[in-house]
């Protein structure tokens, strides 16, 4: 079986990275027996900016080592003896690509990107799938292309064999009475339990250690900051109302969140930059308790947090707002809140707990979600259709 497989993010980001479940996705299906050739197209340009990213930061114009063949708007690496990399502004040059390739005639299509349909055309003699990772039409990023957004995933759904969601509120959202599967995102908990040193994790530490909290419990937030997903309000009450303890925040401002208003605490520390994967396990390690103070919306609703699943394989006390109806899977061993009250005293509970077996109940509860299983499940759904 080969896959041609339409990216949601770019192979650039990977190489720095930036990973996302769609990386997990290729490289779990390099490792199956099933597939023989995977073509990976970086996310494909839906307007200018993303047209120039794309030639800007995979080098298009420059051919490397890794280079079989190139043209004006496109390139394409060899990754492994599997894994194809294209990289493209022009769509239309996918075609060419895969003739040079000599892909098997009844290769199968997943697409991650729902600005992108042209596929559906020029493929409909093959098997066609859609992977949705969240709503993007709730997705403050995209709300000028909200309309646009729904009839493409519209037309998607009515043209694809099977649809792979990552949640309950996808199913029956968006993609209500289509021929649906829930596959949620995993974790690699060897991965989360064998971290290494980080130079720059040190410093963040080391500014926190050499300051008046040094003795202070550690309470943590990594991910991407955004005024559609952080409870910013939340955030600063539990802040205020915790003046003993030292606030670390992490990750890359995308919007206009008013994140940086956080300096005016003294118990605050930001790192405003994007924390590379490999640096999570050594980051996470320091987290007294791990936070998740996301807003509760129809874009929220639509996810499936990893750094969940990451935080629960190092067995860390989580505090969380009530995203979905998934994270009751774990009632039992997190901390979820109804309100800024709640989600405030929580950080103080999970800073005074002393049931060291919960520590290793949180991470069994993740030891049969890892990427492999949860990937191996999805191949076996697009090779049986």
């Amino acid at each position: 079986m080969d896959v041609l497989n339409f990216n949601m993010t770019s192979w650039f980001e990977w190489e720095n990275d930036m990973i996302g479940r769609d990386y997990h996705i290729i490289f779990e299906m390099e490792k199956n027996y099933r597939i023989n050739k995977i073509i990976s197209v970086d996310f494909l340009p839906f307007n200018f900016k993303s047209l120039i990213r794309e030639y800007i930061k995979a080098k298009i114009y420059k051919k490397d080592s890794e280079t079989i063949m190139r043209g004006l708007f496109f390139k394409v690496n060899k990754k492994s003896e599997k894994i194809y990399s294209v990289h493209t502004i022009n769509p239309k040059s996918i075609k060419k690509i895969l003739k040079k390739i000599n892909l098997d005639k009844n290769f199968i299509v997943l697409n991650h990107n729902p600005f992108f349909t042209k596929y559906i055309k020029w493929f409909k003699k093959n098997k066609l799938f859609f992977e949705a990772n969240d709503n993007w039409a709730e997705n403050r990023t995209f709300k000028k292309y909200k309309n646009k957004l729904l009839k493409k995933y519209n037309y998607i759904a009515n043209n694809s064999d099977k649809i792979f969601v990552v949640s309950k509120n996808l199913d029956e959202t968006i993609f209500s009475n289509f021929n649906t599967y829930i596959i949620p995102n995993g974790v690699n908990i060897d991965f989360f339990n064998n971290s290494i040193k980080s130079f720059r994790v040190d410093n963040i530490i080391s500014e926190i250690k050499n300051s008046e909290f040094k003795n202070s419990k550690i309470i943590g937030y990594c991910g991407i900051l955004k005024s559609d997903r952080i409870n910013l309000s939340l955030l600063e009450f539990a802040i205020k109302n915790n003046p003993d303890k030292l606030f670390l925040i992490t990750g890359p401002v995308f919007d206009d969140i008013k994140i940086k208003n956080l300096n005016n605490y003294k118990n605050v520390k930001l790192h405003l930059s994007f924390i590379k994967n490999n640096e999570k396990p050594y980051l996470y390690s320091f987290f007294d308790v791990c936070l998740i103070p996301h807003l509760t919306g129809d874009f929220i609703k639509s996810m499936d947090p990893m750094k969940l699943y990451e935080y629960l394989a190092l067995g860390k006390p989580v505090v969380t707002t009530k995203i979905n109806e998934k994270i009751n899977e774990f009632q039992n061993l997190i901390y979820i809140a109804d309100n800024k009250l709640e989600f405030s005293n929580y950080i103080e509970k999970a800073c005074i707990e002393n049931d060291k077996s919960l520590k290793l109940k949180r991470t069994k509860s993740v030891q049969d979600k890892s990427w492999e299983q949860e990937i191996s499940k999805m191949t076996e759904l697009m090779y049986n259709s």
